[in-house]
């Protein structure tokens, strides 16, 4: 991650994230028609009557995948400075990148596994909860030239700050969602 970071190059940590959409669509693409074809019940073909919004759900997933992940860079390098690092935007894309190349072997995992049993996906899933932040703080810790007590100040800040963030936009989007469910049943 160092090298990479060193390179002061966007490129790579970019090419994860891109990656980590990719599969994080392509995942949920499979849900998609594996409860689809879930409600193909002994009653009747139900599946008609359930109309998925497919560009929504991509621009959801840039939202949350490739948005988010930018942010927290963004957000790495700020606080990072304000703790008296000198960390550039490009070297947190790569750290956040780095980190967003574990989290698609988890999302890989965690959604096979998810299919064969629930409790092992969800457990894989809050593995990932605990691992990946983990390699991200190294990652600050090893580009953000910051000390070492600061380090954890800065990533705390920021995670603090992400987890508003995405809290409230999915706040908004479940609001969107209820409405629009709303609108549908009246």
């Amino acid at each position: 991650m160092r090298e990479i970071a060193a390179s002061n190059s966007p490129a790579v940590g970019l090419e994860f994230l891109v990656t980590k959409l990719v599969v994080t669509i392509l995942i949920g693409l499979f849900i998609i028609l594996r409860l689809k074809s879930a409600l193909n019940t002994p009653y009747g073909d139900v599946s008609q009557y359930v109309k998925i919004p497919y560009f929504q759900l991509f621009l959801i997933a840039v939202i949350f995948t490739i948005g988010i992940d930018l942010l927290n860079a963004l957000l790495l390098k700020v606080f990072a400075g304000v703790f008296g690092g000198s960390a550039s935007v490009s070297a947190m894309i790569n750290v956040v990148g780095a980190r967003a190349m574990y989290d698609c072997i988890f999302i890989i995992v965690g959604g096979i596994l998810g299919l064969l049993s629930l409790p092992a996906g969800i457990f894989v899933s809050a593995l990932a909860a605990v691992l990946t932040p983990y390699i991200e703080y190294g990652g600050l810790q090893g580009c953000g030239n910051l000390s070492e007590d600061r380090v954890a100040y800065a990533f705390f800040v920021t995670k603090i700050c992400m987890a508003i963030i995405t809290a409230i936009l999915a706040f908004l989007l479940a609001a969107g969602v209820v409405q629009s469910l709303m609108n549908t049943l009246i």
